[in-house]
């Protein structure tokens, strides 16, 4: 599409500098300009009463749990998840694959009436998962980013090199050494990223899971490190493309907290997802403000939304390999959010940034704009 949208506010920029009265212009699918202090515009679609922030990048999801909600509530994480022998795994197999898809579907209409407009699904079952998910995105809007899990002897693995985003391992304890290096081998060769499974249960920390996966498996992108100290942080910086925290995810299966602030202090990219549909709702302003909390109990007076806010835009598309999407910009996909002020109470607002992150939510998310066209509607 190409055309003018003129909002009354806007986060611009990698810097998310808040301006007034804005005009962002469309091209094929890319912001061609941005113009400011433009109060009318006769051949702009006028949404002057809202305001456009960077679409949202659920980083970490795994969307085919929907099918399943609340199952198995009582479980410890590895009886609940703990691949092949886990209940999440015994229900994916058991449930049928239209039931799967339909599920996977509802789930990423609600991701876009949330202001998601791309996501990183790890996806069990190996090259037939990867094709289940590309199936149900298929005509969503969603960018869909699948990171595949390969089977143990990696039969399936050039396969999944061909047709997916990445690889999403679910341990490095899962695999013989020399499987890690083979996979590194062949996902660089392909250029395609890593993302693995790291210290989310403390068993596997203490097994030395993150060592394997960085060390062994080279990989690009942990996911968890909640159980992660900081002196092991420390070591991962500059090693990894970054971290993506789950903190919502962590405190319902009591395995702990990952360290986010340490991580932000290391200027680890962090970014942020929602992981198992089946037990956490699939909201990334709720994942915002407990990641933001979290900081704020681990460094007392920490106040950087925009840290936060990144962690649930710009990070994410860097985590997934995308280097045009994640800020409003000239040059960059037009992706963007445009939300209803009133419920954040912006005219107030001493930090709009701040009062975005803490007080919006899906109820203001007016609509979801993916390569300048729009994926969910709402127009008040």
């Amino acid at each position: 599409m190409d055309a003018a949208i003129l909002v009354g506010r806007a986060l611009i920029g990698e810097d998310l500098e808040y301006r007034r009265d804005v005009v962002i212009e469309i091209e094929d699918g890319f912001v061609s300009s941005i113009r400011y202090g433009v109060q009318s515009c006769g051949r702009c679609v006028n949404r002057s009463r809202f305001t456009a922030i960077p679409i949202l990048v659920d980083t970490h999801v795994h969307l085919f749990d929907s099918a399943f909600p609340e199952i198995g509530g009582g479980l410890s994480l590895r009886e609940a998840v703990k691949p092949g022998a886990g209940l999440k795994h015994r229900m994916l197999s058991a449930t049928p694959r239209r039931r799967l898809v339909e599920e996977a579907r509802r789930t990423l209409r609600y991701l876009a009436s949330t202001g998601v407009g791309i996501i990183g699904d790890f996806r069990e079952g190996g090259i037939n998962g990867c094709r289940l998910g590309l199936e149900a995105a298929r005509g969503t809007g969603i960018v869909y980013a699948g990171l595949c899990r390969p089977s143990p002897d990696l039969s399936d693995l050039d396969s999944i090199l061909s047709e997916a985003w990445g690889l999403g391992v679910p341990s490095p304890l899962a695999y013989p050494e020399e499987t890690l290096r083979v996979m590194r081998r062949e996902a660089s060769r392909r250029g395609r990223l890593i993302h693995v499974h790291v210290s989310e249960d403390p068993a596997d920390h203490e097994a030395g899971d993150y060592r394997l996966a960085v060390e062994e498996l080279g990989a690009d992108v942990l996911v968890h490190a909640t159980n992660m100290n900081p002196r092991e942080i420390e070591t991962i910086a500059g090693r990894i493309m970054g971290v993506v925290l789950c903190p919502r995810s962590n405190a319902w299966w009591s395995v702990g907290q990952p360290l986010i602030a340490a991580m932000m202090k290391l200027n680890i990219p962090v970014a942020l997802g929602t992981d198992n549909v089946a037990w956490i709702k699939p909201d990334m302003w709720r994942e915002m403000e407990a990641a933001f909390n979290l900081a704020r109990l681990q460094q007392p007076g920490f106040n950087d939304a925009r840290l936060i806010l990144r962690a649930a835009t710009l990070n994410g598309t860097r985590l997934l390999g995308m280097s045009d999407r994640g800020v409003i910009w000239e040059g960059y996909r037009a992706d963007f959010v445009l939300l209803d002020p009133s419920y954040m109470a912006l005219e107030l607002s001493s930090d709009p940034v701040a009062s975005i992150v803490k007080r919006g939510g899906p109820e203001a998310v007016v609509e979801t704009y993916v390569d300048g066209e729009p994926i969910y509607s709402e127009v008040r």
